[in-house]
């Protein structure tokens, strides 16, 4: 390795070291930054997304065909419904550095909310599972 490349390989290395040095920093419970607020709110996104996916897959095993086609619509049509709710909600912090943060905790509540619709029966309001 020539000095020039052994010269990049450490800043890499060190670069990555304190990205994951960070990242083992970030406490969600407490962040204080804007940058630390929209990572956490990227985490909480990310989770209720696998949170919505699971419960998806759950109720899809319970349900006949036509039961099926019809989830697999409506799901069709909620998720651009979400996007375009969380959009206008981040539109109010335009040019703000808070618009990225509003758009992730939106996406991540209303997946949130989404999971426990699916959860409950839409007849009797109780739990499916």
């Amino acid at each position: 390795m020539t000095g020039h490349g052994r010269t990049r390989f450490i800043l890499a290395l060190a670069s990555s070291l304190i990205m994951t040095a960070s990242a083992y920093a970030l406490d969600c419970q407490n962040p204080v930054t804007t940058v630390d607020m929209s990572e956490c709110a990227a985490i909480a996104y990310q989770k209720a997304d696998e949170e919505l996916n699971d419960v998806y897959q759950q109720l899809r095993s319970m349900l006949d065909e036509p039961g099926k086609l019809l989830l697999r619509d409506t799901q069709r049509a909620w998720i651009p419904y979400r996007d375009a709710e969380c959009a206008r909600v981040a539109d109010t912090f335009r040019g703000g550095s808070m618009a990225g943060l509003a758009h992730l905790s939106c996406l991540s509540e209303m997946t949130s909310r989404r999971s426990t619709e699916l959860r409950t029966d839409p007849a009797t309001g109780e739990p499916l599972f």
